[in-house]
């Protein structure tokens, strides 16, 4: 494997040489490939471990990183491809010479050694129908039927190949315990693994956990994988963000395998992955990150559930937090707590997913725009992501002609951007992180970095991309002021500009400034000659009850409408759609009493809408005098039920008693989404003569 002098040997060129200048030439052809890797995979197989070990040890970083390159190339030449996916795999054919394959049988069949007996013993398996070989760890089991026999040319080719990538699987991984050993020997003039070529080592083992493996092979990946990061942590922790993301996306993929065995080990692995990631530096930050990034690649094509199978992924979320809630070093520590915060958040984008791939074709636009908020909360720690949904929640409420609202999306993705910038490097033209954006929405105070998960944004590749710039951030600036302009916010228009207005001085570009001022003139225009005339929006209550409604029973919610909705449009509306919904199990109550419900049925699905304004106490009403001023930053609406004490609605003016409900949402309007749950409730009765003092005023 090394040069040498050969011509003590009577021979003339070195085959090392000879390789190099084949490569000038041109590439191996196949055949010549998978014959040469053979040959390596034969010497390293039936070579003496301790005279392997002096020999890696004695090798330079450079030779090292040779080696490793070519049990690499090893794993991906002989990957198990399974018959049903043969048509797939171009020029096949050419690659599998009889010749090869008499060899590949010679080589690997023989008794010698415990992987000879596994790989046989797994071959047996196979052909007598049991789950040696999978066509892919999490998608169901590839197996000969019953009837077929073992000496049909096909099974037997079929278990030859499987037997091979096996038997490389394993070479490999005794090549790299034997590496990893040697290199962290530091004593006696060696030298230590460096950076670099661990890196290497865990791209092989990545790209094993990526291809076709027996359920054998797979439990010393795993195994394999937890030894290299429990010596080298520091390569996942602290340097190594992409193949921290990649590890932690293979090991949330086969989390979701429906092959147990494979379940149990790949969850084993995340949970000490967490477990190794705390104990190094106080917290799993960047594997959190990584398992929440994963988990969006999985779902990113939710149409195919041999990548992720939710039923499997539950269960193995499920057993990580037995494996903290069972773990007595830890605890008491808040580590048992945050791996339960995790699985949670989790299970939560998964199953809001799979909703609003359900809820696609609905009408219910409002259920979409929540769930895609729901999922955009799961992503609050990973900003690129969260970005991207409130790129599609803008993209929705523009479709639904909700301008203001996909202005508001906007803003909170530049305030999330302007926030991770500052914290990477402070700039004084941009914002300065949310706070500067509390002028145009406080709502977007929600978009400031939780300090204790994120530590180091650059580094965790949380703020890569071409968002989270100079220009990520006035782009969203300038949408979100268009969409402002078009839904008559002008004032919210103008603190838009201020915030550009600073990066435009500072760049000096006299052009943008001019356009921007020139839209601050046609603003304040409109404005002037549209005086009282404009209207933001009309507000109603919506409560919902029944289990029909599944986490919406009960629930009130506060929807914001285009201007000038009447009442029966919005009941309308609702009414045919749930009734296309449940049928007759559905009823909608028209008037605003008190719901009883001691006296509805739990099985059916009831919808009571109501009409509702702005409330303001009396010191607000001092500076709430224009409509902008009456529809923004408002968190509190209220309605009046007529009563008397006879039980009627209505009755003479001594007896007409009136029951002011007042309602506060969760966050004011306007906001990303067009409906807000109500999280208090007030009532006060007034008597006849202070409703009519009211009136009268």
């Amino acid at each position: 494997i090394t040069d040498r002098n050969y011509e003590d040997d009577g021979i003339t060129q070195s085959p090392m040489n000879t390789l190099r200048a084949n490569k000038k030439q041109g590439q191996l052809p196949p055949r010549s490939t998978r014959t040469l890797l053979l040959c390596v995979l034969s010497v390293l197989k039936n070579c003496d471990d301790e005279l392997l070990k002096k020999w890696l040890i004695s090798l330079k970083p450079n030779r090292i990183n040779t080696l490793i390159s070519i049990i690499k190339l090893c794993v991906s030449c002989f990957e198990y491809h399974p018959a049903t996916e043969k048509n797939k795999v171009t020029n096949r054919s050419a690659e599998k010479a009889e010749e090869a394959k008499l060899k590949l049988e010679a080589m690997f069949m023989n008794d010698k050694g415990m992987r000879g007996r596994h790989l046989k013993q797994a071959s047996t398996d196979q052909m007598s129908g049991s789950r040696g070989f999978t066509r892919n760890l999490h998608t169901a089991k590839t197996k000969p039927a019953e009837n077929e026999g073992i000496d049909d040319p096909a099974n037997e080719e079929e278990a030859s190949e499987s037997l091979v990538c096996a038997e490389t699987s394993i070479v490999t991984l005794d090549t790299i315990e034997l590496l990893v050993e040697s290199g962290s020997v530091a004593e006696g003039g060696h030298v230590n693994l460096s950076s670099p070529l661990v890196s290497k080592i865990l791209d092989v083992i990545l790209l094993m956990m990526s291809s076709n493996q027996s359920i054998y092979v797979m439990r010393l990946v795993f195994a394999t994988q937890r030894s290299v990061i429990t010596k080298f942590p520091h390569i996942i922790f602290e340097e190594e963000t992409d193949q921290c993301s990649s590890l932690c996306y293979h090991l949330l993929r086969h989390c979701a395998s429906s092959i147990k065995e494979v379940r149990e080990e790949a969850i084993a692995s995340i949970y000490l992955l967490m477990r190794q990631n705390y104990e190094s530096v106080g917290s799993f930050s960047r594997v959190k990150i990584q398992l929440t990034i994963a988990l969006s690649r999985l779902r990113s094509d939710s149409s195919d559930t041999r990548k992720c199978n939710d039923a499997f992924l539950k269960r193995s979320l499920i057993t990580l937090q037995n494996y903290a809630e069972n773990d007595k070093e830890l605890a008491s520590t808040r580590f048992p707590e945050q791996v339960k915060e995790v699985s949670k958040n989790l299970f939560m984008i998964m199953r809001d997913t799979v909703r609003m791939n359900e809820v696609k074709q609905d009408k219910d636009s409002a259920m979409r725009i929540d769930l895609m908020y729901r999922i955009a909360k799961g992503y609050q720690n990973s900003p690129a992501l969260r970005i991207t949904w409130l790129k599609s929640m803008a993209k929705e409420h523009g479709e639904n002609d909700q301008k203001c609202e996909a202005a508001m999306c906007y803003v909170h993705a530049a305030a999330l951007i302007s926030e991770y910038m500052y914290m990477v490097e402070h700039q004084p033209s941009l914002p300065q992180g949310c706070i500067a954006f509390k002028q145009i929405s406080p709502n977007v105070l929600q978009e400031c970095a939780v300090m204790d998960d994120v530590l180091k944004p650059d580094e965790d590749g949380m703020c890569t991309g071409g968002e989270f710039s100079e220009k990520g951030i006035t782009n969203l600036l300038r949408q979100s002021a268009d969409l402002l302009m078009e839904s008559n916010m002008y004032e919210s228009v103008d603190k838009v500009y201020n915030l550009l207005s600073k990066i435009y001085l500072s760049r000096r570009n006299n052009y943008y400034l001019g356009g921007l001022h020139r839209n601050l003139h046609t603003a304040y225009e409109k404005m002037y000659h549209m005086g009282k005339k404009r209207q933001m929006g009309c507000y109603f209550r919506v409560a919902f009850y029944g289990e029909k409604f599944n986490d919406l029973n009960g629930v009130t919610m506060i929807y914001k409408e285009k201007p000038f909705t009447k009442l029966p449009e919005i009941a309308h509306r609702l009414q045919n759609m749930y009734y296309e919904q449940f049928g007759d199990d559905f009823e909608f109550i028209s008037d605003s009493k008190r719901f009883d419900f001691d006296m509805i049925d739990s099985y059916r699905a009831y919808v009571q809408v109501t009409y509702v304004e702005p409330y303001f106490e009396q010191y607000e009403k001092k500076y709430r005098k224009e409509d902008f001023e009456y529809s923004y930053n408002v968190d509190r609406f209220y309605y009046s039920t007529p009563f008397t004490h006879s039980g009627s609605a209505h009755g003479a003016v001594g007896e007409q008693f009136k029951r002011v409900t007042v309602l506060t949402t969760e966050f004011s309007f306007p906001y990303v989404k067009n409906r807000l749950q109500v999280v208090d409730i007030k009532e006060r009765v007034m008597t006849p003569k202070q409703w009519y003092q009211r009136r009268v005023r």
